[in-house]
């Protein structure tokens, strides 16, 4: 995957989505266990900031972007998420919605049908060493301000 088409991804991911508008569930919105999710193609030992994403409780982290979930709803294996994002370096403030297939708890495909981008769970023992101290809960990028 080229540096691009994962910053694209990350513009994707920090858009956000709604079919149905449902308050989401505290905690846990998303069928998803809480860590880093990395692009399928990339092997987890070779994760690389860009490429990857980081699910926490009703929190995504994407790029220099943190997000809160606000709601989610769901169809099938599709889900709707409505979020509110701040990016890390200029405190900017977005809102958005992002539409996600979760077909089980360790892999999201976003993106386009016709050009879908799969993450897939990494569990930190398989990333390289430089993300061996960081934390499956605990966002790179502070909090909102």
């Amino acid at each position: 995957m080229n540096g691009q088409r994962a910053l694209s991804a990350a513009a994707i991911l920090t858009a956000v989505l709604l079919a149905r508008s449902e308050a989401a569930t505290a905690g846990h919105p998303l069928p998803l266990h809480d860590g880093f999710y990395l692009d399928a193609e990339v092997p987890c030992g070779e994760a690389y900031t860009a490429g990857m994403l980081q699910i926490m409780g009703d929190r995504f982290e994407s790029g220099n972007n943190l997000c809160t979930i606000k709601a989610v709803s769901r169809e099938g294996r599709s889900f709707t998420v409505t979020h509110e994002c701040q990016e890390a370096s200029t405190g900017a403030k977005s809102s958005g919605k992002l539409t996600m297939v979760i077909p089980d708890d360790h892999t999201v495909v976003l993106g386009p049908e016709d050009d879908p981008m799969r993450y897939r769970y990494c569990p930190i023992s398989m990333l390289p060493a430089s993300f061996r101290d960081a934390k499956e809960l605990v966002p790179d990028t502070p909090p909102f301000q």
